[in-house]
């Protein structure tokens, strides 16, 4: 049996390509995230991977669009995830394949 602390995973990815995982799969990625309320603490996007969002608790808005606990965004290849935390959240992130290096942050001017 494994037992481990989501604080002792990567900013809560517990299920990946990542040393401190419970899981190491290059298959997909799982994490529980927990925000504060404010803005997305990136602007970013993926090459390769699709990223699933599951709102367990709080509420957002993304790319324009406000998200209430329960609901579900996604975020496909080179679609960009700019919003804010309208409240304390937490998700739910499952994305696929599990390529840590895939993230690409987006530079504002």
């Amino acid at each position: 049996m494994k037992v481990k602390n989501i604080d002792d995973c990567v900013r809560g990815w517990f299920i990946g390509n990542f040393d401190e995982s419970i899981l190491k799969t290059t298959d997909f990625e799982v994490a529980y995230m927990k925000w504060s309320k404010g803005p997305f603490p990136d602007m970013h996007f993926q090459r390769v991977a699709t990223e699933y969002n599951l709102l367990t608790r709080g509420s957002c808005i993304v790319n324009g669009v406000t998200y209430k606990e329960g609901d579900f965004f996604v975020f496909e290849p080179y679609v960009v995830n700019e919003g804010e935390w309208l409240e304390y959240s937490e998700c739910v992130v499952v994305k696929t394949p599990s390529a840590p290096n895939d993230k690409q942050v987006v530079e504002c001017k």
